[in-house]
């Protein structure tokens, strides 16, 4: 799944404020008033947008967006917690709407790919889908090509191919058909999915030596150093073997490096002896690499 964080704050007005006033908001009856962030930076606006004209060439764009949104393939990254609480907000003065986190927000945006299917001009749904897949074309930044890649897919999928006139008018879609054949579940559509995939910076920690560091640690180095010599130095977690009954006994190590960039990152392995019987241990080796990988206060 691709990971979408919302990074771009709109500017919009509430009971006259510009956006930033947290102040609570109570209406005259003494009611609270609040609203879901993303609903009201963009999915609200929009679906509004495409109520009041659906014909609208920027409706049916918004709504390819909405639909990316929606998609599998999109996980929105949350900066706030979500309110699961039922609510109104006012958008302009004196204007107010309801709203609830979960379905009521899908139900909104299942109508509006219905009256896309039945009361959108048809062309102007295609020239979308076009646009999209140019767009993929052109785009260099690696995520907007995954979402407008992405767009294409779920406007042609969901909203092109099911039009009720898409019968009567396919043979003027086949450039659209070419790019959705191109660009759906392909070789090439996964290859523009893992470019635009940012792995998170590790967190930045205090690595902390257990009580068993002194006697492990120049041990497990000089076997670390053997495997790589780009290796600075180690930290054993430990302040006692993990015992595997019959197997082995086992110790945490952070082993830790300088990345490309300069900065001291830190990856965990794990050490082992083998249990030979008698309550004997045989010598220590390297067992495996773990998932964690952190950067070094």
């Amino acid at each position: 799944m691709l990971l979408v964080r919302l990074q771009e704050k709109l500017q919009w007005k509430v009971l006259g404020h510009q956006a930033g006033d947290f102040s609570e908001l109570i209406s005259a009856d003494g009611q609270k008033l609040g609203m879901q962030e993303d609903d009201n930076l963009f999915r609200y606006p929009w679906a509004a947008h495409f109520f009041a004209d659906p014909n609208c060439k920027q409706s049916v764009w918004n709504l390819g967006m909405l639909l990316v949104n929606n998609s599998r393939n999109i996980g929105l990254v949350r900066d706030y917690a979500v309110n699961k609480n039922v609510g109104v907000a006012i958008a302009e003065r004196d204007w107010m709407f309801p709203y609830k986190e979960g379905s009521e927000i899908r139900y909104r945006e299942d109508m509006m790919v219905e009256m896309a299917r039945n009361v959108v001009d048809i062309n102007i749904v295609a020239e979308c889908v076009l646009e999209f897949y140019q767009k993929v074309e052109s785009e260099k930044v690696p995520f907007r090509k995954t979402l407008f890649m992405l767009a294409g897919n779920e406007m042609y999928k969901n909203v092109l191919s099911q039009h009720k006139n898409f019968d009567a008018n396919q043979s003027k879609f086949n450039q659209q058909l070419m790019y959705y054949t191109r660009y759906y579940n392909t070789p090439e559509y996964s290859k523009i999915i893992d470019a635009s995939i940012v792995m998170p910076e590790p967190e930045t920690v205090a690595l902390k030596a257990g009580a068993m560091d002194p006697q492990l640690n120049a041990q497990i180095l000089r076997i670390m150093k053997q495997k790589d010599p780009s290796i600075i130095r180690v930290v054993v977690i430990n302040d006692s073997w993990a015992v595997h009954t019959l197997k082995d006994r086992v110790v945490m190590v952070w082993g830790i490096y300088k990345n490309k960039q300069g900065k001291l990152e830190a990856h965990d392995y794990s050490f082992c002896q083998d249990y030979q019987g008698g309550g004997k241990y045989g010598a220590l080796r390297y067992k495996g690499i773990g998932v964690r990988t952190v950067y070094v206060k």
